[in-house]
């Protein structure tokens, strides 16, 4: 779904649900379904086809780049805290990554 995020989200606008609200967090599995609902048989198989590639092989250097920003550090967070739980081991995480423009970036 991820090609369609803009449809979701346009979906959402139009329904008046603002991004990041209670809201919007009940109301996204509908938009998706609607989205759904309005794709050809072709634009499905692209999309599991596509679900498949990133699966087995990796998402493209974008998603990765916005995957990074927006959850890379709550990721190694949790990986840090399984460590010490599970392991009694402590981690240490340095990540960079490149933005959408090609910069790289470093987090803490």
């Amino acid at each position: 779904m991820h090609h369609q995020k803009k449809s979701i989200n346009k979906v959402l606008e139009e329904a008046g649900i603002k991004q990041g609200s209670t809201e919007m967090i009940k109301s996204y599995q509908k938009a998706v379904d609607t989205i759904m609902k309005s794709l050809t048989a072709e634009e499905i198989q692209e999309a599991e086809a596509l679900a498949i590639k990133w699966n087995e092989w990796q998402p493209p250097q974008d998603v990765q780049s916005e995957t990074a920003e927006k959850k890379g550090h709550k990721y190694a967070e949790e990986f840090a805290k399984e460590m010490w739980k599970w392991c009694g081991a402590r981690v240490v995480v340095m990540a960079a990554w490149e933005d959408a423009n090609g910069e790289v970036i470093v987090g803490a």
